[in-house]
């Protein structure tokens, strides 16, 4: 089996026979055997490429890393939970990885790692076997290969869907020969709907329930009647589809469960569980910054470019949101921003070297930060706030005296030097009752104070 990861998602997928009759479907995951234009040429999907589409025209790539160029992928199915099951039709080598025709890949979207959670040769499968089709029920794959094999003792035909589980086990749960499939076709894709139903797509044309099926096409199958009806008219969803395009990879979404109504969105992604998905959300990690500031290079410039990650609310995992430190200043892609070995989310003085920690009062700020502690001497004491008093009515303090220390308030001028009648007020009301110093002061916030 050939194929190029191909999502389309849409909402009108129906043949026109049979209309109403299919489970309806908000967003369908495919893959087709050569190249296709779609929307008119508006979007081109080579071999190794994915793509999503709902409804038609509404296109998003689907990502998978880094695939060569060279492959084509056999057999998608997306998760929920960010992974992509996928089969290539020939070996390659992963990011030292490295994958037969005949094994299933998981790639991890958000670690960009990949897995092999089928390995044909670990099964006492031959050389040669191609995994054509991939679902997943529950925990379980579901597979569909293009020669006779046998797994676990059971022989699997082309025409044959068997659920695999790694205890191990397999179960022949689509009997192809036994359903009245033609003698040659071959599962070349399928997707477990909610239901238990099966969508199948054929390698060659297939008249089943009244309605025939080209290989572009998909089969829901009902297994307790049983009965198909034609769920997928591949030229009704894109007239590139039309011909003898082969549809070699399917995946589904219901109407339920699409993240993204009207936008094209195989994975259903949704980092921040918000219940918008990523592809239409313009905040992925929810963190409070959008999307196109958080440039992911790592490198902070400015709130417009910060240089972070877009799919991790806590870029530097320091226990502060990346929106956190872009309003206070420290560097939401360093985890020690004043390099003392304490992590920003737990540093008392952010922006100053102290590797003690030291504190030496109830106040939040450790002592060589700590708004009030004009005197730089151990925590704030009434001593600093006679010093700061002797500051401002003009006469010369006693001890070694920091400004930048006394505007607990914040500089009401705009000047980083701002000790007025009005921070005495609040040192002396904290001194009092324990009630805390809004540390706004120079000393506090600005990055690259020393001590």
């Amino acid at each position: 089996m050939r194929a190029a990861a191909l999502s389309l998602g849409l909402c009108l997928l129906f043949a026109a026979p049979l209309a109403g009759a299919a489970t309806p479907l908000a967003d369908v995951t495919s893959s087709a055997d050569q190249l296709l234009s779609l929307g008119g040429g508006a979007l081109l999907v080579g071999p190794e490429q994915a793509v999503s589409e709902d409804p038609p025209g509404a296109s998003n790539t689907v990502e998978l890393g880094a695939l060569p160029a060279s492959v084509d992928v056999d057999a998608l199915h997306l998760d929920l939970n960010g992974l992509a099951f996928f089969s290539l039709d020939q070996p390659a080598d992963l990011g030292g990885t490295f994958v037969e025709p005949g094994d299933v890949v998981s790639y991890d979207l958000d670690a960009e790692s990949y897995v092999v959670v089928f390995d044909a040769s670990a099964r006492g499968l031959g050389a040669g076997v191609n995994v054509d089709a991939v679902g997943r029920s529950g925990s379980d794959l579901l597979l569909s290969f293009d020669t006779v094999v046998v797994l676990e003792g059971t022989t699997v035909w082309p025409e044959d869907v068997v659920q695999w589980s790694s205890s191990p086990s397999a179960v022949v749960v689509f009997d192809g020969d036994g359903e009245g499939l033609s003698s040659g076709s071959d599962v070349d894709a399928l997707h477990r709907l909610s239901s238990g139903h099966l969508l199948l797509s054929l390698d060659q044309p297939e008249s089943l329930g009244g309605s025939l099926g080209e290989p572009a096409d998909a089969f829901e199958y009902e297994s307790t009647g049983p009965s198909f009806e034609l769920a997928i008219d591949g030229s009704a969803m894109d007239l590139a589809w039309a011909g003898a395009i082969g549809r070699n990879a399917l995946h589904a979404v219901e109407p339920g469960s699409d993240l993204c109504p009207g936008v094209g969105n195989g994975r259903q992604g949704n980092v921040d569980g918000d219940g918008l998905g990523d592809l239409c959300d313009p905040d992925i990690d929810g963190d409070g910054l959008a999307n196109d500031v958080e440039t992911d290079s790592g490198v902070f410039i400015d709130e417009n470019d910060t240089g972070t990650d877009p799919r991790s609310a806590d870029t530097d995992s320091d226990t502060l949101s990346d929106s956190e430190e872009v309003g206070i200043g420290s560097n939401p892609n360093d985890p020690d921003t004043d390099s003392d070995a304490d992590l920003d989310g737990v540093d008392n003085c952010i922006f100053i070297f102290n590797p003690g920690q030291e504190e030496s009062d109830v106040f939040p700020g450790g002592d060589v930060c700590q708004c009030g502690n004009v005197d730089e001497i151990g925590g704030v004491t009434a001593a600093d706030l006679e010093e700061a008093r002797r500051f401002v009515v003009g006469a010369s303090p006693q001890t070694s005296f920091e400004e930048r220390r006394c505007n607990v308030i914040g500089p009401s001028d705009g000047g980083a030097t701002d000790c007025t009648v009005a921070d005495l007020f609040v040192l002396a009301r904290s001194l009092g009752d324990g009630s805390p110093i809004p540390n706004e002061c120079d000393a506090y916030r600005s990055p690259g104070a020393t001590e």
